[in-house]
Parts: structure tokens; sequence; C-alpha cells
């Protein structure tokens, strides 16, 4: 798999066919208009690594790739509204993505330990000795909620957090999406 520091990275190359051309352009479009929205990207990809996947996808797709295309089609979505929106719509979708995922799997090591987010360490961190993971399907002992604010500590820093709830409390709110926002599942 990828080096955590390169997830943002891979997932670029991975949408490099000309069907993907519109995913390559709202990230483009996102590094520009929000670098604090592409950083909490970069830092979920390097949380969660390429190790932590979706069970079920063709090729086990890395679970980090699956949250960011569900981001940018938000983003997507969101474009024409004003910033704070944007940014909500992006990192909003992220984190729950993520979120959502990680209450399906666990990543256990040839010892049996299983990693848990809510102490802060990225897969690679808790994995220091780089021993082999296996990732299975089972249950977080936590909630969708509580590992969506750990994701959001770890992945965004205090000016994103507060652009964030300034958009949830000055925006109607079906304008700012719902911590956990059902995105459609393709770009347009």
């Amino acid at each position: 798999m990828t080096k955590d520091d390169e997830m943002l990275k891979e997932f670029r190359k991975a949408t490099s066919s000309d069907a993907s051309k519109g995913v390559r352009e709202i990230l483009d479009l996102v590094k520009m208009d929000w670098p604090g929205a592409a950083k909490a990207m970069d830092r979920l990809g390097k949380f969660l690594g390429g190790t932590v996947t979706v069970p079920g996808t063709e090729g086990e797709k890395p679970l980090a790739f699956a949250a960011y295309e569900k981001a940018l089609t938000a983003y997507q979505e969101a474009l024409g509204q004003d910033d704070p929106v944007r940014l909500a719509a992006l990192v909003e979708t992220l984190l729950a993505e993520a979120a959502e995922g990680l209450t399906k799997v666990e990543v256990v090591d040839a010892m049996g330990r299983v990693w848990n987010p809510t102490e802060g360490k990225s897969v690679s961190e808790w994995n220091k000795d780089g021993s082999k993971v296996e990732v299975r399907e089972g249950t977080q002992p936590m909630s969708k909620e509580d590992l969506y604010d750990i994701l959001m500590t770890v992945t965004t820093d205090g000016t994103t957090r507060q652009t964030i709830a300034e958009a949830k409390t000055c925006y109607p709110d079906e304008t700012v999406p719902a911590p956990f926002p059902k995105a459609p599942t393709s770009l347009h």
C-alpha cells in the first residue's frame, strides 16, 4: 500500500482517467479555494493510511479514497454557495463518510491488538513496527458521532473548525449539511 503521507497524491493518480477528470478538477479547486480543507483531506489520509479499506469494494478501496469522493461530490454540489458553506459541505461529508466506514471495520495486527482511533494515533503510528495488519469486518465500540468528533480533532485546524461552526449558525439548516449527510455516490 501507499505511505500515509501520500494518500491524497495516490488518490489523484487513481483518478487520472478521462472519466475522473471532474474529480481532479474539483480537487484542484478545493486546494485553491480552501487550503485548510485540502489539509484536512491529507490529514485524514495520513490518519487512516492505505491500510484501512472499505470491505466489499473492488480491490479493497482505501476508506480515505471513499471519503474523498463523497466529500468532493458534496463540495461540487455546494458550488455557488457562500465560502463557509462549501467548506462545511466538504469537511462534514469527508469526516462523516470516514466515521461511517470506521464503524464497520477493525484493524488487527498479528498479535491480535486492535487499532483504536480514540487514542488519536494513525494506523502507522499504532503499528510502528510495520507488522502485517488485517482489516476485517467488525464493529468499533464507539458511535459514528464519537468517531466523527475524533476525526474532526485530528484532521482540522482551529480556523477550519471555527468556520464550519459559524456556517452552521449563520445559514439555513438545509444549506449546511448535517454531520452525517447522505451525499450522492458520484460526481457530475
